[in-house]
C-alpha cells in the first residue's frame, strides 16, 4: 500500500496541479497540448518511481519501467478517448475520466508493483505522505468534482458564460478560495480530533455570506449554499477516514 499511495500522490500532482486550467481547455482542441500534458504526467510518475528507488529503498527492476510506461501511456489514451467522444462536456466526464485513471493505476500496481517493499524512510514518514495526499485531494480534485455538476447541478454555468466580466471572475475565484480554506481548516481539525470547532468554522462562514444570501439580486440561494457547504464537509470527512485507514 505504501507504493500505491506514492503512485496515487504522483497522479494527483500530475493530473491536477501540473495541469492548469488553460492547458485543460487547450488540450480539448489541440493534440499538442494533450501530448504536453502527457509528457508532464509521465515526468511526475518518473519522479515518483525515482523517489521509491532512492528514498524508498525499492530495488530497481524492469517492473518499475513497465509500470511507469503503462500508467503514462494509458493516461494519454484515456484523455484522448474522453476528448474524441466529447465525454468531457458532460457531467459524467470528470468522474469517468478519473475512475479510468485510478483503475489503470491500481492495475499497474497489481501487475508490476505489488511485491515492492519500501525502506524505512518512506515507512517512517508514510503518515505525513498520507496527510499530504489527503490535503491535495481536498483542494483541486474535490473542487472540480463539485463544479462538474455530477453530484449537484447548481445551474449557474450558462449565465456565467453569457456575462463574462472581471467582477464575476473575481467573485468565482473568491468563492473557490473560501471553499479551499474551509476544507483545509476542517481537515486539520478532524485529524486533531477537534470536532466541535468545525461548527465555529461553519458559523463564521455563514455569518460572512449572510448578506450575499439575502440579496435578491445575488445568484446565491440559501439552499445552494447549504448543499455546497455540506458536500464540501462530506468530502472532508470521507478523505479524513481514507487517510486514517491507509496510515
Amino acid at each position: 500500500m505504501n507504493t500505491l499511495t506514492v503512485l496515487f500522490l504522483a497522479h494527483i500532482i500530475g493530473d491536477f496541479y501540473l495541469q492548469w486550467n488553460h492547458m485543460a481547455e487547450k488540450k480539448k482542441t489541440s493534440y499538442r497540448w494533450l501530448l504536453l500534458h502527457g509528457v508532464m504526467y509521465a515526468a511526475c510518475m518518473a519522479t515518483a518511481l525515482f523517489a521509491l528507488v532512492c528514498l524508498g529503498g525499492v530495488a530497481y527492476s524492469h517492473n518499475l519501467l513497465w509500470m511507469g510506461v503503462l500508467m503514462s501511456a494509458s493516461h494519454i489514451v484515456i484523455d484522448f478517448v474522453k476528448i474524441a467522444t466529447k465525454l468531457g462536456h458532460t457531467k459524467w466526464g470528470f468522474v469517468t475520466d478519473q475512475a479510468a485513471h485510478i483503475l489503470v493505476l491500481i492495475l499497474a500496481w497489481l501487475l508490476f508493483g505489488r511485491e515492492f517493499t519500501v525502506g524505512s524512510y518512506i515507512h517512517t514518514h508514510f503518515h505525513h505522505i498520507a496527510i499530504v495526499l489527503g490535503l491535495l485531494c481536498l483542494l483541486r480534485p474535490v473542487g472540480l468534482l463539485l463544479e462538474s455538476g455530477f453530484i449537484w447541478d447548481f445551474g449557474d454555468k450558462n449565465a456565467e458564460h453569457q456575462e463574462e466580466t472581471h467582477k464575476k471572475d473575481s467573485q468565482k475565484n473568491a468563492s473557490r478560495m473560501i471553499g479551499y480554506l474551509e476544507r483545509i481548516v476542517a481537515y486539520f481539525l478532524l485529524l486533531n480530533g477537534q470536532y466541535s470547532t468545525i461548527a465555529l468554522v461553519i458559523a463564521a462562514k455563514s455569518i460572512a455570506r449572510f448578506p450575499e444570501i439575502r440579496d435578491p439580486e445575488s445568484k446565491m440561494q440559501a439552499n445552494q449554499y447549504i448543499i455546497g457547504t455540506f458536500l464540501s464537509l462530506t468530502a472532508v470527512f470521507a478523505v479524513t477516514v481514507f487517510v486514517r485507514f491507509i496510515s
